[in-house]
């Protein structure tokens, strides 16, 4: 309850409340509103439910002008709320992401929130049913996968991202997945089956991440173009892949390519030979065999695209 002898004071600045749409006007005010409680009064009590109650206003908006008022270097916030009509609750989104920014690297809070609102102006334009305007991030498969965190199992305590643990996770949920599918089938002949579908994604996985050191490497060039396949290394290959080569300035034949590529790969897996180093050389050879070619095709598009 608020005291009488400041039940003057409270009205007026709640008519004051009531009568602005500044949403920094009314942290002000609401700022006001609670100093008319005397201090001895106001032990005990929550400040942000005493507003709400007070004001008849949400509480979300009422803990989002009082988180934003707090921090005196959020003067962009309340530029972008008062000019931009910057909904609230996003506003101490920001906010809350530029304090764990200036945190992990010791920037200053101003400069971590001007970062943060400069990469909030790129995101989509939406408007809600009440036409105010609001910029909401675009989904992304990857975009958390460094938050991604495995917990441990009893007989591990640690971690760890290695191909032995990546398919000892993976291997019962494939092996799930084809009992369905050979259900009835002959024993020895669903085992075989299954064995040879386990290898495939095996060399389809090695595959992806030959793919993946590539790009890492072609990463610190500006230009895809910068890096060039030239038609001798083309030419070696084909003869990786035991197929005849293309004349020069014509696309491989990336159909054939494919299937002399797991042909091979099936031939030298390691999970076949043993996993010896020869072997082992060959059934690499392979798979970067088909990606030199795969990237000569893709370089004489862009050619041609010139």
């Amino acid at each position: 309850m608020i005291p009488e002898t400041q039940s003057s004071a409270c009205d007026e600045l709640l008519a004051q409340w009531n009568a602005t749409t500044s949403e920094k006007q009314r942290a002000l005010l609401e700022q006001a509103l609670w100093q008319t409680i005397p201090a001895e009064a106001r032990v005990g009590m929550r400040r942000r439910t005493w507003l709400t109650n007070v004001t008849k206003d949400s509480a979300c908006a009422v803990e989002s002008r009082l988180t934003i008022f707090g921090e005196p270097e959020a003067a962009e916030l309340w530029e972008r709320v008062e000019r931009d009509q910057m909904p609230l609750t996003t506003a101490t989104e920001r906010l809350k992401e530029a304090n764990i920014v200036a945190a992990a690297t010791g920037v200053p809070l101003a400069v971590a929130l001007t970062a943060r609102l400069k990469e909030y102006d790129t995101w989509p334009l939406h408007h809600t049913k009440r036409g105010q305007p609001f910029r909401k991030k675009p989904p992304s498969r990857f975009e958390d996968l460094s938050k991604v965190h495995v917990t441990p199992t009893a007989k591990s305590s640690r971690a760890s991202d290695s191909d032995r643990s990546f398919w000892a996770r993976l291997r019962p949920q494939l092996s799930d997945f084809a009992a369905s599918r050979l259900k009835g089938a002959d024993p020895i002949v669903a085992e075989r089956l299954y064995r040879e579908f386990e290898r495939d994604l095996k060399v389809l996985f090695d595959e992806f991440q030959s793919r993946v050191f590539r790009f890492r490497s072609q990463a610190k060039t500006d230009q895809m173009l910068t890096v060039s396949i030239k038609f001798p290394q083309v030419q070696r290959a084909c003869l990786a892949l035991c197929m005849d080569h293309p004349t020069r300035g014509h696309p491989a034949d990336l159909d054939k390519a494919r299937i002399q590529k797991k042909k091979l790969a099936r031939l030298y897996h390691p999970d076949v030979t043993g996993g010896d180093e020869g072997t082992r050389a060959k059934y690499e050879e392979a798979l970067n065999a088909y990606s030199v070619l795969e990237d000569y095709n893709n370089q004489l598009k862009q050619v041609e695209n010139l």
